[in-house]
């Protein structure tokens, strides 16, 4: 594959962080997401280490609507499905993150087949993002 040297530079932050997406293994084209992304609860705390594959993923990820549902120093994952506009091929983008002071810090992030994730994605409910009115907030007082 022919990627730029900007790109092969900065890419990988940019597709941990979700705002870029990888390019196709089978033609080279940019891939494109497909829905919201999933979020899952992995069985991982803190610096635990363990061998990302989609086979892992898919027994080992838990779903979870928001990431408020993320207990204390245990890590989440973030799943996009992927497909490529030129080929069709399909994969899986998967950011593993663990929730520091509100910030997500991503710790690995990976592309897996589809095929083994395709039932844990199509079980699991589209992310939803935790709000707390200010009225919660100051009901104490």
């Amino acid at each position: 594959m022919d990627y730029s040297f900007w790109e092969r530079l900065t890419g990988g932050k940019f597709i941990a962080r979700g705002e870029l997406t990888p390019r196709c293994d089978e033609c080279g084209a940019r891939t494109k997401k497909r829905g919201a992304p999933r979020l899952f609860l992995l069985p991982v705390y803190q610096d635990k280490d363990y061998t990302p594959s989609g086979d892992y993923y898919g027994v080992a990820c838990w779903p979870i609507a928001q990431t408020g549902d993320i207990p204390v120093g245990q890590r989440a994952c973030r799943m996009w499905p992927l497909v490529c506009p030129n080929c069709g091929a399909r994969a899986v983008l998967v950011t593993d993150f663990l929730l520091v002071r509100g910030q997500e810090v991503p710790e690995k992030t990976v592309v897996c087949e589809y095929a083994p994730l395709a039932n844990l994605l199509s079980s699991a409910p589209a992310e939803t993002v935790c709000t707390v009115s200010k009225a919660r907030l100051f009901r104490y007082k």
